[in-house]
């Protein structure tokens, strides 16, 4: 519904019965998913448990049912910190999967039942952490292990563990001063560089850096209505679970991951070294990957990279591209957005000169480099905003403090009016 409002096929109307303009899609007829009426948040509901609603649903279970007996894959990104349980960052109370609806987007925003937690429960404790390593052209990717190699090594691959889940239960919990219901556990840190990354992030207040995503199965999800939220799809159990994985927001999403750095504390200067970090190894890998043997890239620091990208400047001249990116974002990290747009154009008008290779696209690029000036060019108005709101308070003050100075003359001078009036009756 919304792409076709989007593209013009559809317009918003407003509520049938009350007339609000603020409204949501009621389908009609699920074979016709266009035809639909407008109903405000509070008469949606009820004419969803009208007879003819109710029959509608019915048809939705009923296509629903033709898929029985088919597992389907659920693939979430659930997981969330709620404290940590060692001081040395191998274990944390987290939260798996909580009762309600899921953060994907429709058709997979599926809602998450009681009976759904509860058979996912024995599940998480047997479950391993995986973290796998994708190369990307800027940085390392961490995702599910793709289906053609799951199929080769069902029991996963042993070198990629980096975790587990014990003591799993359903239970109510506090978040955001809120109390909710979902699957809590303990999780346990295997590997030392997850450990020290979990830690440091933790201490300096990133507690969403990393992320786990859940990839399991289940049977098909029957249609059901939840009040608030109408017609939505129900998973009442969960059957498997492959892995749970390790994430940093991948290629398709570098712009999130970006928007999690802004909405963080670092400021333009340690954005840019977190960035050519990722960039100078991925380099170093691509041109002189004899550098690395031996080494453990995750235990490496800023200076260590440094001096392995100076050893590989001695040995290539082949490094534009990161020189380019380097000048970059250096004139971000000084507030020279002027000069970052002049450069930008310029690796898009010749991205060659740059040492891009002929298989990268220059949209590619674009929205590559795009990231990196929004997420800056907005870290700097956020900065500006803050330095202006206590000016801005200061004003208010001092206007307060003018007003009630004019109050106090003003009754001064009517309280003397008064004085002469009476004086002048007198006479």
């Amino acid at each position: 519904i919304n792409n076709a409002i989007k593209s013009g096929k559809v317009e918003r109307g407003n509520c049938k019965k009350c007339g609000t303009q603020k409204t949501e899609a009621h389908h009609i007829n699920y074979d016709k998913p266009l035809d639909v009426q407008w109903f405000c948040v509070e008469h949606h509901p009820e004419r969803c448990i009208e007879k003819e609603s109710m029959n509608s649903l019915e048809h939705v279970a009923r296509i629903t049912s033709k898929v029985d007996g088919q597992e389907i894959s659920f693939n979430e990104s659930t997981i969330q910190f709620l404290e940590a349980k060692s001081s040395d960052g191998s274990e944390w109370e987290v939260v798996v999967i909580e009762e309600g609806t899921s953060k994907n987007p429709p058709p997979h925003n599926f809602f998450y039942t009681k009976e759904a937690l509860e058979s996912a429960v024995p599940l998480i404790n047997k479950v391993k952490a995986f973290a796998y390593e994708f190369k990307g052209t800027m940085r390392n990717l961490f995702e599910h292990l793709p289906d053609t190699i799951r199929d080769a090594k069902p029991e996963g691959l042993a070198q990629n563990v980096v975790g587990f889940f014990k003591d799993a239960k359903l239970t109510e919990f506090k978040r955001d001063g809120k109390t909710k219901r979902g699957i809590t556990a303990t999780f346990v840190a295997t590997a030392e560089w997850l450990k020290t990354q979990l830690k440091n992030a933790w201490e300096k207040g990133k507690k969403d850096l990393f992320g786990f995503s859940i990839d399991g199965e289940g049977p098909p999800p029957e249609t059901g209505f939840i009040e608030g939220l109408g017609i939505v799809p129900l998973v009442k159990e969960i059957t498997k679970l492959n892995e749970v994985t390790v994430v940093t927001e991948g290629a398709a999403a570098s712009g999130r991951q970006f928007l999690r750095l802004l909405n963080s504390n670092l400021t333009v200067e340690q954005l840019r070294e977190i960035v050519m970090k990722e960039k100078l190894l991925e380099m170093i890998r691509q041109k002189t990957p004899k550098l690395l043997e031996g080494k453990k890239v995750e235990e490496l620091t800023d200076e260590d990279v440094s001096k392995l990208f100076e050893s590989a400047l001695s040995q290539t001249e082949q490094f534009k591209e990161v020189k380019g990116l380097q000048e970059l974002m250096g004139l971000l990290s000084k507030g020279d957005f002027a000069g970052a747009r002049k450069m930008f154009n310029q690796i898009l008008a010749d991205p060659k000169a740059f040492g891009y290779p002929e298989s990268r696209t220059k949209e590619s690029i674009e929205t590559e480099l795009n990231v990196l000036l929004e997420a800056c060019e907005a870290k700097e108005k956020l900065a500006e905003s803050q330095k202006k709101e206590p000016e801005k308070k200061e004003l208010e003050e001092k206007g307060g403090k003018v007003k009630d100075e004019l109050k106090e003359s003003i009754q001064t001078l009517a309280e003397s009016v008064k004085v002469l009036v009476e004086k002048e009756s007198q006479r």
